[in-house]
């Protein structure tokens, strides 16, 4: 007898020095979060084994469910004697495993949890669930009438779901994807699992894009998510034109569409802003144009393209048919634009945009007056457009920028900046080009986007965007690649230089006709198949060729079909850029030399009526592959 008692409190006391072992809270991150391959959250709640096993000690401690707990602990025992803990687990870990495997196997369940029709039912412990989360401590241990009963009912969730929160209470691991995200959070929220409603805010804030970034807001507004409600809105504010074309943007309220329109953080242009209020109203136009006032005062609308305003906004319907109060809104904005065109403009500059410096992005953009040798700066592009790749155009009087990623399959995305406005502003992105070695360049009133690639493959796309409209248009395809091409506009015409493949020297010479909307080819391969890549820029019917690696310099007359070389100037520009400016040639930027890591500060101009090369000054930010364009600046700028 005496034996058989020491034999047994042996294994009382080997089993409490395992529940405590068990129990010592390890200090590791609460929960999990990676996802897999196929895009999903895998949450790994490393803080709930303990959760649960401080639980059953607290209750084994107060008398609970002693006999289950008894025999819940005792099998766990013996299975973490017989199987080998994994990778990075801890005891707590094997014994929640133990347990788990207790329900699966059906060993000690006291509890069965029902679903609404009583069709199913999940086999688990009491003591487990409640120490699970406060709903079940509550239901199962709160003194309520199914404290004492074998099966309980929980009709707000559905058979699937319901499982999975089982689960997760014997496991703490649950897979979130994008058909369950929203149903295992009011699981997470009706069961009191936080960490389950964590994950779900957290994949769903990561699969934020224009088709459901209105529902997810809402869904947050819904069940006071704020961390995903900012999340959520903030995507809005900086997608609104594209979220504006989704099925859902319909049911965004007007005071949300205000807060999204008038955000600090909103960099859309007018035109774009305008187009997407125009796009709610006219799901509801009755009951909503009441409001149309609230809007057109938040639309800055003064900084629109004049074109726009006149073409678009005044022949709008629900703005011509609109209130007193609104037309004089309109009136006023109109005179304002007519009291800038009347200021006009004093002064020429060269912008100097993008580039690089030592293998790192420059942001600045620096503004040079050769006649003054004077520097200034304009502002530089949101950060996140810094991009990879640019593009950069002058139409009007406004700088267009052209930005593109590192992927393929990222949108490039077109920027604004206005001189009377003095700030960069989003307009609607290029519909097919992804690769910022599209060359970009301005004639009839439209901004032209043509060629591009990363790849070997021919390229033969070509758009263009009217300000006007707020709206790009393909233009006919090339006849031969485009491929790291250069524009420039001559006489009229666009024309382009670009290659075939990496291993070939075949320059295509082409040139567009925006009158006519064709391509021609021009018989100047010749010439120019030499080199592999240019810059162009243009000047008094004559195009100038930069080669991108060697100081060589082609003039092209497209009337006469004739070519010269130019003499060479003392510096080296690889990687450099031209622009033309008063009547002569400048070349700033690049190295000093092929394979030469130092970047020349330089600045050389070329004057045609001389033959001569001048240096005139250093640039204030050198950079190699920047990009240059001339623009008009206002006094004191």
């Amino acid at each position: 007898m005496g034996d058989m008692e020491s034999t047994m409190m042996s294994e009382d006391q080997a089993t409490a020095n395992y529940v405590e072992r068990s129990m010592a809270v390890v200090e590791k991150p609460r929960e999990k979060f990676t996802y897999n391959v196929k895009g999903h959250l895998e949450l790994d709640d490393t803080g709930h084994p303990v959760r649960i096993l401080s639980g059953l000690r607290r209750f084994q401690e107060e008398g609970k469910f002693t006999d289950s707990i008894r025999s819940l602990l005792e099998f766990a025992l013996a299975e973490a004697e017989e199987d080998l803990p994994m990778h990075d687990e801890d005891d707590d870990d094997v014994t929640l495993r133990a347990l788990n495997k207790c329900r699966l196997t059906r060993k000690f369940v006291d509890l069965a949890i029902l679903t609404q029709n009583r069709m199913f039912a999940f086999p688990c412990h009491r003591a487990v669930l409640a120490s699970s989360s406060p709903y079940f401590h509550c239901l199962l241990d709160g003194g309520y009438q199914e404290s004492d009963q074998s099966e309980i009912v929980i009709g707000d969730l559905s058979s699937g779901v319901l499982m999975k929160m089982i689960e997760y209470a014997y496991t703490g691991k649950l897979v979130i994807n994008r058909y369950n995200a929203q149903t295992m959070f009011e699981a997470g929220l009706i069961l009191q699992y936080p960490v389950v409603q964590e994950a779900c805010c957290e994949f769903m804030s990561n699969q934020l894009e224009p088709e459901n970034a209105v529902g997810i807001l809402q869904f947050a507004m819904k069940f006071a998510c704020e961390d995903l409600r900012v999340k959520a809105f903030d995507f809005i504010v900086e997608n609104l034109y594209f979220v504006s074309q989704s099925k859902e943007y319909r049911f965004l309220s007007k005071e949300t569409l205000l807060d999204l329109i008038r955000s600090d953080r909103q960099l859309f242009s007018p035109e774009c802003l305008y187009e997407s209020v125009m796009t709610w109203f006219k799901f509801e136009t009755e009951s909503r144009k009441k409001f149309l006032k609230d809007f057109l005062e938040k639309i800055n609308l003064p900084q629109m393209k004049r074109g726009f305003f006149e073409t678009v906004v005044e022949k709008e319907e629900i703005v011509s048919k609109s209130p007193p109060e609104c037309y004089q809104i309109i009136y006023d904005a109109k005179q304002k634009m007519e009291k800038r065109r009347e200021n006009g403009i004093s002064r020429d500059a060269i912008v100097i945009f993008g580039g690089s410096n030592d293998g790192v992005f420059v942001p600045e953009v620096d503004l040079y007056d050769p006649r003054l040798s004077s520097w200034d700066s304009l502002p530089s592009l949101p950060k996140h457009a810094e991009g990879v790749r640019h593009a950069l155009a002058e139409l009007n009087n406004d700088l267009y920028v052209v930005a593109s990623g590192k992927e393929a399959s990222q949108s490039a995305e077109l920027w604004r900046y206005t001189v009377h406005g003095n700030v960069w502003k989003r307009l609607p992105d290029p519909t097919v080009h992804r690769d910022g070695c599209a060359g970009a360049c301005s004639t009839d009133g439209c901004l032209y986007l043509i060629g591009d690639s990363l790849t070997v493959d021919d390229v033969k796309h070509g758009e263009r965007y009217d300000p006007n409209t707020n709206r790009w248009e393909l233009i006919p395809p090339a006849a031969k690649t485009l491929r790291k091409s250069s524009v420039v506009v001559c006489m009229g015409k666009i024309y382009v230089f670009g290659y075939h493949g990496d291993d070939s020297d075949v320059i295509e010479v082409q040139a567009f006709d925006p009158k006519s909307n064709q391509w021609e080819m021009v018989n100047a391969a010749e010439h120019v198949g030499r080199n592999r890549q240019f810059q162009a820029a243009a000047m008094d019917n004559l195009i100038y060729l930069n080669s991108m690696a060697t100081k060589q310099k082609d003039v092209y007359d497209p009337e006469w079909d004739m070519w010269h070389t130019l003499p060479r100037g003392d510096g080296e520009h690889i990687q450099g850029t031209i622009v033309m400016f008063d009547g002569c040639l400048y070349e700033m930027g690049g190295r000093d030399g092929i394979g030469v890591k130092y970047v020349n500060p330089t600045i050389e101009r070329f004057d045609p009526n001389r033959t001569i090369w001048t240096q005139i000054g250093l640039m204030k930010n050198p950079r190699i592959h920047p990009l240059c364009v001339t623009l008009k600046m206002p006094s004191g700028k």
